[in-house]
C-alpha cells in the first residue's frame, strides 16, 4: 500500500510509524529542529503570465526541486490576497507561539500537505491507553484550507476520534489569507490552552461512555444516524435528469446499507480487539470508528483515506458518532 510520505520527510517522537519511513528519535524536539531532522523543502508562489508575457494578479504555488525529487512541482494557482504558509514559516509559527515538543511531523503528496502534532494528554479508557493529539494540517495546494483539529487516538489499534465538546470545538478550518497569517499564531496558542483545561472533560465524557449500557438495538439506532438514509428524491423534471438523481439515490442507500453492515460486524465481536467492548456506549462509539479509519479506501488510495479520516467525510461520520455517543451516555 502506497503511504503517500514525500521521500523521508517524516519525524516521530520515539515510535516509528508504520511506513517505516523518516526520522525517529527518544529526544524531545521543538518543530524547528524536527523539520531539520525530516527534511525541509522550498514552497513559493510566482506570477502567472497571460500568452503575451503580462503580468496577471494570480500565482502559481511552486515547489523547488529536492534532492530525492529534481523536479519542480506546481501544486495550484491562487489569487492575489493567498497567504502561502511555507513549511518552515510553519515550524516557527510553531515554535513561538507553542514551544512545546513535536510529536510527528511530515509531508504528504510531493509536499502538497504538511502537518505537525503534539501529544495533549494520556487516559485510561475502559481498560484502552487513549492519547489526545492537538495537530496541524497546512494544505499547500491552494484548494484546502489550513486545519487546526484536536484528536484522541486508541492505542491499540490507532482509531482516531474526531471529539467536539463544549467549549472546545474539534477543528477549525482557516482560510489562507493575509489574516490568518497574521494571527495563526494566537489562534494556535488560544486552540492549545482550550484543549489543555478541556483534557479533563473529555476524558470524563469518555469514562461515561464506557460506564454506560447499550444492547444491540440501542448500537443500531447510532448505527443509523450515523450513516443516515434521505427520503427518496423527486421524481418531478426532465426524465434522463430524473433517473441520474434515482441512480445516485439507490448508490447512496447501498453505500450506507454496507457501512450500517459493516459496524453492525464489529459490534458483533467479528473483529480482534473488540470482544471486550460491546454492551457499552463506548464500544459502539469505536467500532464506528474503527470502520471509518479502516474501511476499503477504494479508488481513492489510502493517502486520500486517510486523509478523509482526519479531515473529510470520514471524520464527519466520527464527529456525529462521538456526538451520538455522548447523547447516549447523558440520558
Amino acid at each position: 500500500m502506497a503511504d503517500n510520505i514525500f521521500g523521508e520527510r517524516f519525524f516521530g517522537d520515539r515510535v516509528s510509524a508504520w511506513h517505516g519511513k523518516g526520522y525517529v528519535t527518544e529526544v524531545a524536539m521543538k518543530a524547528v529542529e524536527a523539520l531539520e531532522k525530516c527534511g525541509d523543502y522550498e514552497v513559493s508562489m510566482v506570477p502567472l503570465l497571460t500568452p503575451t508575457g503580462e503580468e496577471t494578479p494570480y500565482r502559481a504555488i511552486r515547489r523547488s526541486p529536492t534532492p530525492d525529487d529534481a523536479r519542480v512541482r506546481w501544486f495550484g494557482s491562487v489569487s492575489g490576497d493567498y497567504a502561502l504558509i511555507t513549511p518552515s514559516q510553519l515550524a516557527t509559527i510553531w515554535d513561538t507561539s507553542l514551544g512545546v515538543p513535536v510529536e510527528s511531523m511530515g509531508a504528504l503528496a510531493e509536499g502538497r500537505t504538511f502537518f505537525i502534532t503534539t501529544r495533549l494528554a494520556e487516559y485510561e479508557v475502559a481498560k484502552d491507553t487513549v492519547v489526545e493529539y492537538l495537530a496541524t494540517c497546512n494544505f499547500l495546494d491552494g484548494k484546502n484550507a489550513f486545519r487546526l483539529l484536536r484528536t484522541p487516538v486508541r492505542i491499540v489499534c490507532q482509531n482516531t476520534m474526531v471529539a467536539g465538546i463544549e467549549g472546545a470545538t474539534a477543528s477549525f478550518a482557516l482560510t489562507h489569507n493575509q489574516e490568518m497569517a497574521g494571527k495563526l499564531g494566537t489562534w494556535l496558542a488560544e486552540m492549545y490552552s482550550t484543549a489543555m483545561e478541556k483534557r479533563d472533560l473529555l476524558k470524563d465524557l469518555c469514562n461515561q461512555m464506557a460506564r454506560t449500557a447499550c444492547d444491540d438495538e440501542m448500537a443500531t439506532g447510532m448505527f443509523a444516524r450515523c450513516y443516515p438514509i434521505k427520503g427518496r428524491p423527486s421524481t418531478d423534471g426532465p426524465r434522463e435528469l430524473v433517473q441520474r438523481r434515482l441512480a445516485e439515490y439507490e448508490s447512496k442507500i447501498e453505500a450506507m446499507t454496507r457501512r450500517r453492515e459493516g459496524v453492525a460486524c464489529l459490534w458483533n465481536g467479528m473483529a480482534t480487539g473488540y470482544e471486550n467492548l460491546k454492551g457499552n456506549v463506548w464500544g459502539a462509539l469505536q467500532v464506528v470508528v474503527e470502520y471509518e479509519d479502516h474501511r476499503p479506501e477504494g479508488a481513492w488510495g489510502l493517502g486520500k483515506a486517510q486523509e478523509s479520516a482526519l479531515l473529510g467525510d470520514r471524520a464527519a461520520t466520527k464527529e456525529i458518532a462521538f456526538a451520538e455517543a455522548v447523547k447516549l451516555s447523558r440520558n
